[in-house]
């Protein structure tokens, strides 16, 4: 770690320019909390209002948990300048827009997460914000570097004014990015951001392979082909039975698990019966398959043959009542939940 620049910097951020629709500008972070809180200081400072809108999940720290049920320690006065709206659903930002007019600085958002958007949609939030001087900011912490080598904005077409990523930006090691346009980015001497460890270099080095390596296009339609081939498996594999209380919906490389049990405690046992049968058929799962470019044809199998054999203990559970007496520990509990 070095307390000023090095070129591997500037030689990462080329990079992301080169992939990424939105990015004019690159300023590198260590985590997601980092780079989305940058955003919003800096959509507040390009635009001199304060009022933020939310769609999705968008890190720790006050601006956005205090929106969420997790809000303990979180100010009122802080609490009162997000609202958050649900994905898909233009009216919610329309009648924000009308109850807050020109009082907006930014809509932050994951441009998908479980719920594919709909036709339209993302275009038509992107004339929006534009039409009422509003930042758009997405959340690609998760879609970046997954649904394509730039992200959802390559994806769908739709170009935000910022862009926040991580995760896979260092294949795991910790570094996070904030991109966009330069006329924003250009503000960040006036907001102060800072980091002891924001040019650490064994995370940019990283980068730089990483980068190289999702410019080919090959670990995205990597990720795709095999995601898609494990949800095919998974589908095969499974107890007829089990379709009734749990399915999959989501990008093939992020697919998420969709309950459909009504009691709220039955749904706490059926879910950590899973978990439980999963982790004694050797897989660790929790709500998600981010599945990576390292997965094989086998490793697809032996999922899809703990599903099976996991699946059947949750669908016998349910079907004699006995969930909570196949539990070696006690239900798993969410602390909250953020999206759909």
């Amino acid at each position: 770690t070095l307390s000023l620049s090095h070129p591997i910097e500037a030689e990462v951020a080329e990079r992301m320019v080169s992939l990424i629709p939105c990015a004019e500008r690159v300023r590198f972070a260590k985590n997601g909390s980092d780079v989305t809180a940058a955003a919003i200081r800096l959509a507040r400072a390009a635009t001199g209002r304060e009022h933020i809108v939310v769609c999705g999940y968008h890190g720790w720290q006050d601006w956005y948990i205090g929106s969420t049920t997790m809000y303990r320690g979180v100010p009122n006065a802080i609490r009162d300048l997000t609202t958050s709206i649900p994905f898909n659903d233009l009216e919610a930002l329309h009648r924000v827009i009308e109850a807050k007019p020109h009082q907006i600085a930014a809509l932050i958002m994951e441009p998908m997460t479980s719920i594919w958007p709909d036709e339209g949609y993302l275009q038509e939030v992107r004339r929006i914000t534009e039409e009422h001087g509003i930042v758009l900011v997405f959340d690609e912490m998760l879609t970046g570097f997954r649904f394509a080598p730039g992200g959802a904005q390559e994806y769908f077409g739709v170009t935000p004014d910022l862009a926040a990523f991580g995760k896979a930006l260092a294949n795991g090691f910790p570094l996070s990015a904030i991109v966009g346009k330069s006329e924003i980015l250009d503000l960040m001497p006036s907001i102060f951001f800072s980091g002891t460890f924001g040019g650490e270099m064994l995370s940019l080095a990283a980068a730089k392979v990483v980068l190289d390596r999702m410019a080919t296009g090959e670990p995205t339609k990597r990720l795709a082909e095999m995601g898609g081939q494990l949800t095919e498996k998974v589908e095969l594999a499974r107890p007829s039975e089990s379709k009734d209380f749990l399915n999959f919906s989501g990008h093939p490389s992020w697919m998420f698990m969709q309950w459909s049990i009504d009691d709220p405690e039955t749904l706490a046992q059926a879910k950590t019966l899973l978990l439980q049968e999963m982790l004694r058929n050797g897989v660790l799962v929790l709500s998600t398959h981010d599945v990576t470019a390292a997965f094989t044809d086998e490793d697809n199998d032996h999922i899809a043959e703990a599903y099976a054999r996991s699946l059947a203990s949750v669908a016998g559970g349910i079907a004699e009542g006995t969930l909570l007496e196949r539990l070696e520990c006690e239900p798993i509990r969410p602390l909250f939940r953020v999206r759909s």
